[in-house]
C-alpha cells in the first residue's frame, strides 16, 4: 500500500507492463511513479523510518552558538560604517498624474479620462 500525498488515502502498489511500480489515485485521477529510491522513501516504501526522519531540536549554547560569526580583516570601527557609504537607490521615473478621483482618490494617470476606471464615477475636467 502506498500513501498517497494527493489525497491523503492509501492506494495498492502496481507494476506496469514494462515492470514499473506505480499507483493510481483515484481521487486526483494522477498515477504515482514509484521509480525513484528517493520516491520510494517518501511515500513510505523503502528504509529510513518509513520516509520520516528522526530530528532532534538543536540545543543551542555558548558552545553552539545559534549563529556562527566569521569576521576578515579589520574590525568594523577600523573600516568604517558600510552603510554611511551606501548610496540610495535610485526610484523609477514618476507617472504623470493627471489628478485624484473625487469619490475613491485614485491618481487620473490618463488624460481626458471620462469616468474613474477604479469606481466609475464620471471626471469633470476643468478647461
Amino acid at each position: 500500500m502506498v500513501n498517497c500525498p494527493l489525497c491523503h488515502a492509501t492506494h495498492p502498489e502496481s507494476v506496469s507492463a514494462k515492470g514499473k511500480p506505480y499507483a493510481y489515485c483515484h481521487e486526483s485521477h494522477s498515477t504515482l511513479w514509484l521509480t525513484s529510491p528517493i520516491v520510494r522513501r517518501n511515500l513510505g516504501l523503502g528504509p529510513n523510518n518509513g520516509g520520516y526522519t528522526a530530528r532532534e531540536n538543536p540545543v543551542y549554547s555558548p558552545d553552539q552558538p545559534r549563529q556562527i560569526v566569521e569576521s576578515d580583516g579589520a574590525e568594523l570601527s577600523e573600516r568604517g560604517d558600510p552603510w554611511v557609504d551606501a548610496q540610495p537607490n535610485r526610484a523609477l521615473p514618476r507617472v504623470q498624474t493627471w489628478g485624484h478621483c473625487n469619490s475613491c482618490g485614485r491618481e487620473i494617470v490618463v488624460e481626458d479620462l471620462p469616468a474613474c476606471d477604479a469606481c466609475g464615477e464620471p471626471i469633470a475636467w476643468e478647461e
